[in-house]
Protein backbone atom coordinates (compact mmCIF):
# COMPACT_ATOMS: atom_id res chain seq x y z
CA UNK A 1 0.00 0.00 0.00
CA UNK A 2 1.37 3.40 -0.96
CA UNK A 3 1.04 6.49 1.21
CA UNK A 4 1.20 9.96 -0.26
CA UNK A 5 2.88 12.67 1.76
CA UNK A 6 1.73 16.23 1.33
CA UNK A 7 3.84 17.33 4.26
CA UNK A 8 7.20 19.01 4.37
CA UNK A 9 8.67 15.55 3.81
CA UNK A 10 8.11 12.27 5.48
CA UNK A 11 11.31 11.36 7.32
CA UNK A 12 10.69 7.63 7.36
CA UNK A 13 14.13 6.53 8.55
CA UNK A 14 13.02 2.93 8.30
CA UNK A 15 14.70 0.05 6.56
CA UNK A 16 11.25 -1.27 5.67
CA UNK A 17 10.10 1.84 3.84
CA UNK A 18 11.28 3.48 0.67
CA UNK A 19 10.51 7.11 -0.06
CA UNK A 20 10.60 8.85 -3.39
CA UNK A 21 10.41 12.60 -3.89
CA UNK A 22 7.98 13.46 -6.66
CA UNK A 23 7.94 17.24 -6.57
CA UNK A 24 9.47 20.15 -4.66
CA UNK A 25 8.75 23.88 -4.71
CA UNK A 26 9.41 26.74 -2.29
CA UNK A 27 6.86 28.51 -0.16
CA UNK A 28 6.42 32.21 -0.93
CA UNK A 29 4.74 35.08 0.90
CA UNK A 30 1.42 36.32 -0.49
CA UNK A 31 0.47 39.87 0.38
CA UNK A 32 -2.35 42.21 -0.66
CA UNK A 33 -1.40 44.48 -3.58
CA UNK A 34 -1.28 47.57 -1.32
CA UNK A 35 0.80 45.97 1.47
CA UNK A 36 3.55 48.14 2.95
CA UNK A 37 6.17 45.64 1.70
CA UNK A 38 4.83 45.59 -1.87
CA UNK A 39 8.00 47.17 -3.30
CA UNK A 40 10.45 44.81 -1.57
CA UNK A 41 12.09 42.20 -3.78
CA UNK A 42 12.10 39.60 -1.00
CA UNK A 43 11.09 39.58 2.65
CA UNK A 44 11.56 37.71 5.91
CA UNK A 45 8.69 36.09 7.74
CA UNK A 46 9.56 38.27 10.71
CA UNK A 47 8.55 41.31 8.68
CA UNK A 48 5.00 39.89 8.68
CA UNK A 49 4.69 39.21 12.40
CA UNK A 50 2.38 42.20 13.00
CA UNK A 51 0.08 41.27 10.11
CA UNK A 52 -3.07 39.19 10.31
CA UNK A 53 -2.47 35.75 8.84
CA UNK A 54 -4.72 33.56 6.76
CA UNK A 55 -3.92 29.93 7.46
CA UNK A 56 -4.72 26.52 6.14
CA UNK A 57 -7.23 24.68 8.32
CA UNK A 58 -5.91 22.42 11.09
CA UNK A 59 -6.59 19.40 8.86
CA UNK A 60 -3.80 20.54 6.50
CA UNK A 61 -0.28 19.33 7.22
CA UNK A 62 0.96 22.51 5.53
CA UNK A 63 -0.39 24.50 8.50
CA UNK A 64 2.31 22.94 10.71
CA UNK A 65 4.96 23.82 8.14
CA UNK A 66 3.85 27.46 8.29
CA UNK A 67 3.69 27.53 12.10
CA UNK A 68 7.13 25.91 12.45
CA UNK A 69 8.60 28.38 9.96
CA UNK A 70 7.24 31.33 11.95
CA UNK A 71 8.57 29.85 15.20
CA UNK A 72 12.02 29.66 13.64
CA UNK A 73 11.80 33.43 13.36
CA UNK A 74 10.67 33.77 17.00
CA UNK A 75 6.98 34.62 16.57
CA UNK A 76 3.52 33.10 16.47
CA UNK A 77 1.39 34.42 13.61
CA UNK A 78 -1.78 36.33 14.47
CA UNK A 79 -4.32 34.07 12.76
CA UNK A 80 -7.33 35.98 11.46
CA UNK A 81 -8.87 33.28 9.25
CA UNK A 82 -8.60 29.52 8.70
CA UNK A 83 -9.77 27.80 5.56
CA UNK A 84 -9.64 24.50 3.72
CA UNK A 85 -10.09 26.18 0.35
CA UNK A 86 -7.06 27.41 -1.56
CA UNK A 87 -9.08 29.84 -3.68
CA UNK A 88 -10.77 31.37 -0.61
CA UNK A 89 -7.36 31.82 1.05
CA UNK A 90 -6.16 33.75 -1.99
CA UNK A 91 -9.40 35.78 -2.18
CA UNK A 92 -9.05 36.83 1.47
CA UNK A 93 -5.51 38.05 0.78
CA UNK A 94 -6.71 39.83 -2.36
CA UNK A 95 -9.37 41.57 -0.26
CA UNK A 96 -6.68 42.84 2.11
CA UNK A 97 -7.71 40.72 5.10
CA UNK A 98 -4.31 39.20 5.79
CA UNK A 99 -1.12 37.58 4.52
CA UNK A 100 -0.11 33.96 4.03
CA UNK A 101 2.76 31.80 2.96
CA UNK A 102 1.86 29.18 0.41
CA UNK A 103 3.59 26.82 -2.01
CA UNK A 104 4.68 28.78 -5.07
CA UNK A 105 2.64 26.68 -7.55
CA UNK A 106 -0.54 27.98 -5.90
CA UNK A 107 0.40 31.53 -6.85
CA UNK A 108 0.82 30.45 -10.45
CA UNK A 109 -2.79 29.25 -10.46
CA UNK A 110 -4.42 31.78 -8.11
CA UNK A 111 -1.95 34.62 -7.65
CA UNK A 112 -3.56 37.27 -9.82
CA UNK A 113 -3.79 40.68 -8.14
CA UNK A 114 -1.52 39.68 -5.26
CA UNK A 115 2.02 40.59 -4.23
CA UNK A 116 4.10 37.43 -4.25
CA UNK A 117 7.46 37.71 -2.49
CA UNK A 118 10.40 35.34 -2.10
CA UNK A 119 11.22 34.52 1.50
CA UNK A 120 14.84 35.44 2.19
CA UNK A 121 15.11 34.40 5.83
CA UNK A 122 14.72 30.66 5.24
CA UNK A 123 13.99 28.13 2.55
CA UNK A 124 10.64 26.49 3.21
CA UNK A 125 10.15 23.51 0.90
CA UNK A 126 6.85 22.03 -0.19
CA UNK A 127 7.69 18.44 -0.91
CA UNK A 128 5.39 15.80 -2.27
CA UNK A 129 6.49 12.21 -2.22
CA UNK A 130 5.42 8.65 -2.01
CA UNK A 131 6.36 6.06 0.60
CA UNK A 132 6.04 2.33 -0.01
CA UNK A 133 6.99 -0.77 1.92
CA UNK A 134 10.12 -2.22 0.35
CA UNK A 135 9.25 -5.91 0.59
CA UNK A 136 5.49 -5.73 0.14
CA UNK A 137 3.49 -6.77 -2.90
CA UNK A 138 3.08 -3.90 -5.36
CA UNK A 139 0.12 -4.05 -7.69
CA UNK A 140 0.65 -3.61 -11.41
CA UNK A 141 -0.91 -0.14 -11.18
CA UNK A 142 1.41 0.88 -8.33
CA UNK A 143 4.49 -0.43 -10.15
CA UNK A 144 3.48 1.50 -13.27
CA UNK A 145 2.90 4.65 -11.24
CA UNK A 146 6.27 4.36 -9.48
CA UNK A 147 7.99 3.85 -12.83
CA UNK A 148 6.40 7.04 -14.19
CA UNK A 149 7.29 9.19 -11.17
Amino acid sequence: MAHFSFQKWLPTRSKELEEQLIFEAPFVACLPKDHILKDEKQITLGQLQQDNWIMFDTTFALRQVVLESCRKEQFEPKIAYNTTQWDLLMALIRDGLGVAIVPNPLTEMNGQNLCVKKISSQYIPWKIGIVVKINSYKTHALRAFLKIV
